[in-house]
């Protein structure tokens, strides 16, 4: 097993081991991810690999040599690996797929960042799900493109449940000065009452480097949003006659599957995202209010009350993690209230 890609640490403690959260989060992993029927045999590796790691980061970035394999050659030179979406139980591995393919790759430099080269590989043909998962992932890469840039990468991951299916949408940006943006969405498709319910459980943690006007100086932020939504498909996305993929769901087809999830998704994207604004303005402001505030011991208390009453425009752009409507948002802004 590839230890180093996965951000292992080196030493093996029992301590680490009974940690409550990593238990918690392997539970987690388990339920979304590993099918109920094959639960036992995966837990207990998933509690060791998790006793083992040094933090709580349950997947990583990787590149292929030369972008090679994917739609006509052009795949993307870089994807997310997710541990639990590429867990292959048969040879009780991790290894890394692509979205959409039956491809497994390993890192070859022993780095959470390295590239990956290919290895043995499924004759699986293609089956509904991993069609829309393909779909998917490239209507999701244009969106994170549009809204992060060409630096950011992007996967989405699909898996098969009892009652539907689950999947995670994964996005890592670094940016300049150490910035970094990295959003985990969990997707959720089951049925409910012979209607298709789908929950996205989404989380982002940013870190990221404000700049203020003037001799304001500079300032670092790490700031961590969470939401969850719940949605039960409205009637106009249930088609009369059932889908040949029906399998992932009785009454969706795979057009309304993608336009459910895709508006979920951007949904709570975005919302995220106004929930780190709101962090980040809040800091702004914070820091502007103690920069001018005076010593009313040196000041004359009308001087002081004058200075207090201005709230200056900080001839701030956007921050690079912020884009698109958010950027515009931030743009709007003719001053800080």
């Amino acid at each position: 097993m590839p230890t180093d890609a996965y951000r292992l640490g080196a030493g093996y403690s029992t301590d680490m081991l009974t940690n409550e959260s990593k238990v918690r989060a392997v539970e987690r992993l388990l339920r979304f991810a590993i099918p109920a029927e094959r639960g036992l045999e995966t837990r207990q590796g998933l509690i060791e690999l998790a006793g083992l790691s040094g933090g709580d980061v349950n997947w990583f970035t990787s590149g292929m040599p030369n972008g090679e394999g994917g739609d006509d050659g052009r795949r993307r030179r870089s994807f997310i690996c997710h541990p639990s979406f590429n867990y292959d139980v048969d040879m009780k591995a991790y290894r890394v797929r692509y979205p959409g393919t039956n491809e497994y790759y390993k890192v070859v430099d022993g780095s959470s960042s390295g590239s990956a080269l290919r290895v043995d590989g499924s004759t699986m043909t293609g089956t509904p799900l991993q069609e829309l998962e393909a779909l998917l992932d490239r209507l999701t890469y244009n969106y994170v493109v549009q809204y992060h840039g060409p630096a950011a990468v992007s996967s989405l991951y699909l898996k098969e449940t009892q009652y539907g299916f689950c999947g995670v949408f994964l996005v890592n940006h670094k940016g300049g000065d150490g910035d970094t943006w990295e959003s985990e969405q969990m997707i959720e498709l089951a049925m409910a009452a012979g209607r298709p319910d789908i929950r996205v459980d989404g989380k982002v943690t940013a870190c990221m480097t404000g700049r203020l006007p003037a001799d304001g100086g500079d300032f670092r932020l790490s700031a961590e949003a969470r939401r969850r939504t719940r949605n039960l498909s409205p009637t106009d996305l249930i088609p009369r006659e059932q889908s040949a993929g029906g399998w992932l769901s009785p009454t969706l087809t795979q057009e309304a599957q993608v336009k459910a999830i895709g508006e979920l998704l951007e949904e709570n994207e975005n919302c995220l995202r106004r929930q780190l604004e709101d962090v980040y303005m809040q800091k702004i402001k914070e820091i502007v209010d103690n920069l001018h505030s005076l010593d009313e011991a040196y000041v004359s208390k009308e001087t002081a009350t004058a200075i207090r009453d201005i709230r200056p425009v900080p001839g701030m752009a956007p921050h690079p993690l912020f884009a698109g409507e958010l950027a515009n948002v931030l743009k709007g802004r003719k001053r800080i209230e």
